[in-house]
């Protein structure tokens, strides 16, 4: 009873000082989200795998939403094709071939950490103000994106 006693007066004497503090950080935090709301909106596209659904349904009036969104969408349907191709592979193979299976597994690995380099050089982007492209995709990303 008396750590019951002793807990209530540290909450007595702290809550004022905690609900400063919180209400301080929420004005903080609804202040950056106001201010910067294209860039969150823009990073957005790149969450990986379903980010893209919000930015790319909400905003149709926006060409950078949509350029940006488009783009979420095929560097995610293209990490998930690969991805499954790479699974049937190896599932494919016999279990004798375990070096071939193990290699194959490391590009299932290097797929997917490859994908979130790329989602994540675009967030940087986004944040710095920049472009980013890679050059021999994006012929093909601009041809895909027509059909979206």
């Amino acid at each position: 009873m008396e750590k019951l006693k002793n807990y209530w007066q540290h909450i007595k004497k702290y809550s004022n000082i905690l609900y400063a503090t919180t209400i301080k950080y929420y004005t903080q935090a609804k202040t950056f989200c106001i201010e910067h709301k294209r860039e969150i909106l823009l990073s957005v596209a790149y969450v990986p795998y379903i980010g893209w659904l919000y930015p790319l349904y909400a905003f149709e009036h926006d060409a950078e939403v949509q350029k940006h969104a488009k783009r979420g969408l095929l560097y995610a349907i293209a990490a998930v094709a690969i991805a499954l191709i790479i699974f049937l592979i190896i599932f494919m193979m016999p279990r004798p071939w375990r070096v071939l299976r193990f290699v194959f597994t490391l590009l299932l690995y290097m797929d997917y950490v490859l994908y979130y380099a790329i989602v994540t050089a675009h967030i940087y982007h986004i944040w710095n103000k920049k472009d980013f492209s890679i050059p021999k995709i994006e012929f093909y990303l601009e041809k895909l994106e027509q059909y979206i």
